[in-house]
């Protein structure tokens, strides 16, 4: 049984539809804001379907990004897959293998994905593979509607907003709360 939950941010509503398993447990807690109710009947602009399993064949890597954890795999799919002229991506906080493949329905048609979370995956690598693709998803997808994506902290001090922008772990929250107090 999938659970579907349904976010707003800067005015466009996506969803996601995880199994029951792990929908009970605090997935996606930043997004947690901009939740929508259960009742809300907004069309989503694209849709994320989750299912953990055996992780499906990706076909050539063409690149292991970042010089960090967490890692994003690029592949070529795998010949069988149905979809040659696209691409699918991996995510790992190792450079072994990845631990969650996203693979889209149509090719180049990134309106609905499919993330598959491989067996005994811990749950906060989970969370990384849905939170990453969510963002993968939301900056294409939002692009062809007038809309940036930054990975950014913006406290408002003294009615002037300030913009931090840096890799995840690098200090942005804090300095903002820093700012802030």
């Amino acid at each position: 049984m999938l659970k579907v939950l349904k976010y707003k941010v800067a005015g466009h509503v996506f969803s996601i539809r995880v199994p029951d398993r792990i929908a009970g447990n605090r997935i996606l807690s930043s997004y947690e804001p901009f939740r929508l109710p259960e009742s809300d009947a907004s069309e989503a602009l694209f849709t994320l379907d989750v299912e953990i399993g055996e992780l499906p064949k990706t076909g050539k890597l063409v690149q292991l990004c970042n010089d960090e954890p967490p890692y994003l795999w690029i592949f070529r799919p795998a010949e069988d897959s149905g979809s040659l002229d696209s691409f699918c991506f991996g995510y790992s906080f190792d450079k072994e293998a990845p631990k969650g493949i996203v693979r889209f329905e149509n090719g180049d048609d990134w309106s609905h994905g499919l993330l598959t979370i491989g067996n005994h995956c811990p749950f906060s690598i989970a969370d990384s593979c849905m939170n990453n693709t969510m963002m993968l998803m939301y900056a294409y997808n939002t692009g062809w509607h007038d809309t940036l994506m930054l990975h950014a902290s913006a406290p408002m001090v003294d009615g002037r907003g300030y913009i931090f922008m840096a890799k995840s772990g690098t200090g942005k929250s804090t300095h903002s709360q820093m700012w802030m107090d």
